[in-house]
């Protein structure tokens, strides 16, 4: 529901168009692994199957990533969904 901006919910409102944003970041390696591991989807593998998804992107992050401590820009959208009260 993310990736699609939540367009598959149905509000039970008038949708306003609201403008597009987006946040953006300097993060190392760890940060952005950090973050990662915040998301629900990462602790529930862990809780129910004991697999650590993220110990395994680290490995492919770094191989691309250069040096651990490099700061590299992260940008990502947010969603908004917005209406008149």
């Amino acid at each position: 529901m993310v990736e699609s901006g939540y367009r598959e919910i149905d509000f039970p409102f008038d949708k306003i168009e609201a403008p597009m944003f987006e946040m953006t970041l300097n993060w190392n390696l760890a940060e952005i692994l950090g973050y990662i591991n915040t998301w629900s989807g990462v602790k529930r593998c862990v809780g129910d199957i004991g697999i650590r998804p993220v110990a395994n992107l680290r490995e492919e992050l770094a191989a691309v990533w250069g040096e651990p401590n490099d700061r590299l820009v992260i940008t990502w959208p947010l969603t908004l969904k917005v209406r008149k009260k």
